[in-house]
């Protein structure tokens, strides 16, 4: 029986005010589902529990309009919150002090991985999801998805051999295409945002 694979686009949401796209962020967001749709047809939609991330869930959909899209609406998978709070117990100086040391280090995941107590929480939290959702895309003959979360959260699940070549912090609108095979996150693909205006 061959390998069974599923492709899911993890995309950090676009530019923010507070917690709502500006107009260039929802720009950031229909380049960047465009390109995706040159890549993978795909015909289920995800986003953590947050506004901005939900707006690009709305975009995304409205650009497969031609389409019957499923979307997974509040993930907590899709979400930093939860390591967030376990590794810094809201303590933003903290965060702010490990940020500056993975900076300084390259801004890689490799980096954060190594420095911060919430990048290897972080990324079995979205390790677990993916392998979760990818099963359940599999079970629907589904082989790809698009997900709207957070940065740094959306380049943590990359595999350990990859880990020095994505930055930990991606840019607004960058996307990590993840290959996810027999149940494992077995490649992974950065992808910027197109230049937006």
């Amino acid at each position: 029986m061959g390998k069974k694979s599923v492709r899911i686009a993890v995309v950090r949401h676009g530019q923010k005010d507070g917690d709502a796209l500006t107009p260039l962020g929802e720009r950031q967001i229909a380049a960047a589902t465009k390109v995706l749709l040159g890549k993978v047809q795909f015909f289920r939609i995800a986003h953590s529990p947050f506004n901005r991330t939900t707006q690009c869930a709305t975009i995304a959909q409205n650009i497969r309009n031609h389409a019957a899209v499923l979307v997974d609406k509040d993930v907590d998978g899709l979400s930093f919150k939860k390591p967030f709070a376990k590794a810094y117990d809201s303590n933003m100086q903290i965060y702010e002090e490990e940020l500056a040391v993975i900076q300084a280090n390259g801004n890689t995941v490799a980096a954060g991985m190594r420095v911060s107590k919430y990048a290897p929480l972080a990324s079995q939290q979205l390790s677990d999801y993916l392998v979760s959702l990818a099963k359940d895309l599999q079970k629907h003959k589904e082989k790809c998805a698009i997900c709207f979360s957070h940065s740094p959260y959306h380049t943590l699940a990359v595999p350990e051999a990859l880990a020095d070549q994505f930055p930990y912090q991606g840019d607004e609108a960058s996307c990590v295409l993840y290959t996810i095979t027999d149940g494992q996150i077995t490649d992974a693909q950065y992808l910027p945002c197109p230049p937006v205006e």
